[in-house]
């Protein structure tokens, strides 16, 4: 009989959704080429909003990034170099500071080995964008006004 390979801890990670002229931010891993909705770890005893700003500032230097509503929470269970993965995300709708203007301005990296990058909707499916269900959620329409919740298990 195989032992089930159980992870030894859920990782709460905080995300930003930011929508802007039909393009959406996300942050690459530039080693590997992946994509995903800026964010990371929430701390323990950090609420996951202030964690989310706290990301944005340490990776983005974006410290005065306005935290809204809480869009999407996803549970995701996988394996990962051979190990038990649990996540449960939660994604918040984002807005950049007024002095960035209206447009899609540029991001820059703070961190080592990530970069900031606009992706048109249009060309979102053809992006590495990780996890893929999320990818999947933003073409789908996200709703500024609804909170999701969705649970998956590869």
């Amino acid at each position: 009989m195989t032992a089930l390979l159980l992870p030894k801890r859920i990782e709460v990670i905080a995300r930003g959704l930011i929508l802007r002229r039909d393009a959406v931010l996300v942050c690459r891993n530039v080693k590997h080429g992946y994509c995903y909705i800026p964010g990371g770890h929430v701390e323990p005893g950090e609420a996951p909003d202030l964690a989310l700003s706290r990301e944005f500032s340490e990776e983005a230097g974006l410290g005065d990034v306005l935290i809204g509503q809480c869009l999407l929470i996803e549970e995701m269970r996988f394996i990962q170099r051979g190990k038990p993965k649990h996540e449960l995300s939660i994604v918040f709708h984002v807005e950049l500071p007024n002095r960035m203007g209206d447009g899609c301005p540029e991001v820059k990296t703070q961190e080592l080995g990530i970069s900031f990058e606009w992706i048109k909707l249009s060309d979102l499916a053809g992006t590495n964008l990780l996890p893929e269900t999320v990818g999947v959620w933003i073409l789908g329409g996200v709703e500024l006004d609804k909170t999701c919740w969705r649970s998956s298990q590869c």
